[in-house]
């Protein structure tokens, strides 16, 4: 589907041991990590979207209330998501400060647009010829150009360290996870480990930016929940603070997300028609043998 053979490396189509690691040690660290996490989420938001300039309080208003904007603030939000969504994903991938490099951060967001955008291009060529039009009609190698300069030294520093007895305590971190996952030797060459944490990037960051883009236009779209939202998550963090036992008291929020994401699902709809037009309704329709993605609410 996305063309990893010639989009990432023909490394990761032969060998995905390292996706397993996202069941085996990403999801069950997911609750160590909620510090970093939320550390993250912070300052991306404080640098992407700003912090309050005034506040607004009332005796009446739960505490999750209290800290509203006075002023407001224009914001692009299918930037600031990406980049949002970006730097807390590589913070869980990389570390930081890598994952707040600028250069860095810029290839990663646009990394993964290429490898979805390329995907759709190659599949109109023959598959003898992929490899060779990939450099034409993706920016993929440039990318790679990139992460080659910020991965391959913080990846040769760890293994040096590792094998140097320098490091007391494995970092929790998804290189560290794919180094001690790796079948074999081979497997832990830099070069090699670099397009498996591109391959793990691409992943986290597409699904979680659009994700996170989609909840927020929901919610600009249905300010009569803001209330109810805020209150629940209240509650939660007063009772007990910012952790994985407050996130499972968060039932509407969940329940927020998950219609979310049914109403924008991450694939969309796929509609190809073919000998005859096709109409949704009177501001949708698709003309003979086209082929073209929507969300769900057109239907």
């Amino acid at each position: 589907m996305l063309q990893t053979r010639y989009t990432v490396s023909p490394i990761v189509e032969a060998e995905k041991f390292h996706f397993h690691i996202v069941k085996t040690h990403l999801t069950p660290n997911l609750e160590n990590k909620f510090d970093d996490i939320r550390d993250e989420i912070k300052l991306s938001f404080g640098d992407e979207i700003g912090n309050p300039t005034g506040e607004i309080s009332s005796p009446r208003q739960p505490k999750a209330l209290s800290h509203l904007c006075v002023d407001w603030t224009a914001v692009v939000m299918s930037r600031a998501a990406h980049r949002i969504a970006t730097r807390t994903a590589n913070r869980l991938l990389v570390g930081a400060p890598l994952c707040r490099n600028e250069e860095y951060l810029d290839m990663s967001i646009k990394y993964t647009i290429d490898v979805f955008g390329g995907a759709d291009k190659l599949r109109a060529w023959p598959k003898f010829l992929r490899s060779t039009v990939t450099q034409f009609v993706t920016n993929v190698k440039e990318r790679q150009r990139v992460a080659r300069k910020h991965l391959i030294p913080y990846i040769k520093a760890r293994l040096q360290d590792e094998s140097g007895g320098l490091i007391e305590k494995p970092p929790v971190d998804s290189l560290q996870w794919v180094m001690d996952a790796a079948p074999n030797s081979s497997e832990r060459d830099p070069e090699r480990l670099m397009f498996r944490l591109l391959h793990l990037n691409v992943a986290a960051v597409h699904t979680t930016s659009v994700t996170y883009l989609n909840a927020m236009l929901d919610l600009a779209f249905h300010t009569e929940i803001h209330g109810e939202l805020r209150t629940e998550i209240d509650s939660a963090v007063q009772e007990h603070g910012w952790s994985g036992r407050a996130l499972s008291q968060m039932r509407k929020l969940d329940s927020f997300l998950t219609e979310s994401q049914r109403l924008s699902p991450l694939a969309s709809c796929k509609l190809q028609t073919s000998g005859s037009n096709f109409t949704a309704d009177a501001l949708f329709s698709s003309p003979i043998d086209s082929r073209g993605d929507s969300g769900f609410h057109i239907l």
